[in-house]
């Protein structure tokens, strides 16, 4: 009876570290995504619109030969200058840059992913149609950027 308790609480102590240490991955990103290419396509809505900061306005990034979309909230400022129509488009997906300057917004970055401290939630009224929004659209952190040509 006695060996029995002794190894429960020998089982009991070597429990606590295990429960006791978690992992801080909401302090350290894991892994930066180096020497991407992506075209500025458009804009979270609910984030803003023209005359909103760029590092708090979410920018929809399309890259992979626009086969994928990602969302940084913290853009650059310095990068590019939008113009008001960018923010303007009255199609039924209006969170896209009108077509005319889709591909106007070429550059070179670099990114990791957002601890949890970095995530933004943005809420978003009920009269913001976002049918089509590509809602998995992946959050990032720049953390470098470059102007390409066209």
């Amino acid at each position: 009876m006695k060996n029995i308790k002794v190894l429960l609480f020998l089982c009991g102590i070597s429990c606590i570290p295990i429960i006791s240490c978690t992992k801080e991955s909401n302090l350290i990103p894991e892994f930066e995504y180096t020497n991407n290419v992506g075209y500025v396509i458009g804009y979270n809505p609910c984030s803003g619109g023209f005359g909103t900061a760029l590092n708090k306005l979410g920018l929809l990034i399309a890259v992979n030969s626009l086969a994928d979309t990602l969302i940084a909230y913290n853009f650059p400022d310095s990068l590019f200058t939008f113009p008001e129509a960018a923010f303007q488009n009255q199609s039924a997906y209006y969170f896209f840059f009108p077509q005319n300057l889709r591909m106007t917004y070429k550059f070179q970055f670099s990114y990791r992913d957002p601890t949890e401290n970095e995530i933004v939630y943005s809420i978003c009224s009920g009269n913001i149609p976002l049918g089509g929004y590509p809602a998995k659209t992946k959050q990032i952190i720049i953390t470098s950027a470059s102007k390409l040509p066209q």
